[in-house]
């Protein structure tokens, strides 16, 4: 599965034969958002909205039927995590909650700005564009938080699950936090 100027697409690993492809999240622009798959469907995310497909394999054959696309969850950048059957990602300074089965929007936060997320022990972990960092509880009643924000880290940091801890990566190494 992946993501091109002309839609998803999903290709036969075996042969490199186009199984399926997904024109409505087709994007001139930066086509950067790693498709999701959980239970036998496919999740494309883009600025303007998502599409979710459902796979059906048959013979050697796989072929997808849109379920939604819905407008209620465009993701700009960083992606989207899964948790419990709802889907948490970001549009521009907004992180948006949608229901997986309905594609309606749960709620929307302004929370830490646009950027990227990732989901452990219980939480979304949530580092914005202009490097400010957020810890909130994943629900689909309400964002829960910023249950705790840090300092900025520097530029180029990312974050990582790594023997079950989560942990801010930077390719910069500051000298002085250094013990």
């Amino acid at each position: 599965m992946q993501m091109t100027v002309e839609g998803g697409v999903g290709v036969r690993g075996s042969d490199g034969k186009v199984m399926w492809k997904d024109a409505h999240v087709a994007s001139k622009t930066a086509n950067v958002n790693t498709p999701n798959f959980v239970n036998n469907k496919v999740i494309y995310t883009y600025d303007f909205g998502s599409s979710v497909l459902l796979l059906n394999a048959h013979d050697g054959v796989v072929t997808a039927k849109e379920l939604y696309f819905t407008q209620d969850l465009p993701v700009d950048q960083g992606g989207v995590v899964m948790v419990n059957g709802y889907l948490y990602g970001f549009s521009s300074a907004v992180l948006n909650c949608v229901d997986l089965p309905t594609g309606k929007r749960v709620w929307r936060d302004r929370s830490v700005g646009s950027g990227s997320l990732i989901y452990a022990d219980g939480r979304l972990y949530l580092l914005s564009a202009s490097f400010t960092v957020g810890l909130v509880s994943s629900s689909p009643s309400a964002m829960a938080g910023p249950a705790a924000s840090i300092e900025p880290p520097l530029p180029g940091t990312w974050f990582t699950v790594s023997y079950s801890r989560t942990v801010l990566k930077s390719h910069r190494i500051d000298p002085s936090l250094v013990e």
